[in-house]
């Protein structure tokens, strides 16, 4: 995983601007920490040569897809290549974060020490 964007991640899942939801990596409620890292690969021009991430008020797209409209198996792993994790660890993640088991400040913790 690229080290820049994991130490803006770990601190942007610490800090206090992003409401945690799940399901989905932004909506009206907040995001899912890999839509933090979705935000923060696009404010830091991060985001992969060929990968295309669009931001907007209701929700996050990844080429094109959403988890709401044309969501794929692809949809995950083109994520994952982006982030540059694991899939076991992106799985992880995804579990943490929408089974309500853990809060963002839990999540940075696991991604410091384990991705």
């Amino acid at each position: 995983m690229d080290q820049k964007l994991k130490a803006l991640w770990v601190e942007a899942l610490r800090s206090d601007r992003f409401k945690q939801t799940g399901g989905t990596l932004k909506n009206e409620a907040g995001h899912c920490c890999l839509g933090v890292a979705c935000e923060l690969m696009v404010a830091h021009d991060l985001v992969p040569e060929g990968i295309k991430i669009n931001i907007t008020d209701g929700g996050i797209s990844i080429d094109g897809r959403t988890r709401d409209a044309g969501y794929t198996g692809t949809f995950p792993y083109t994520l994952v290549s982006a982030l540059s994790i694991p899939p076991t660890g992106y799985d992880r993640v995804i579990a943490l974060n929408d089974s309500g088991e853990r809060n963002f400040k839990a999540i940075a913790d696991y991604i410091e020490q384990n991705l």
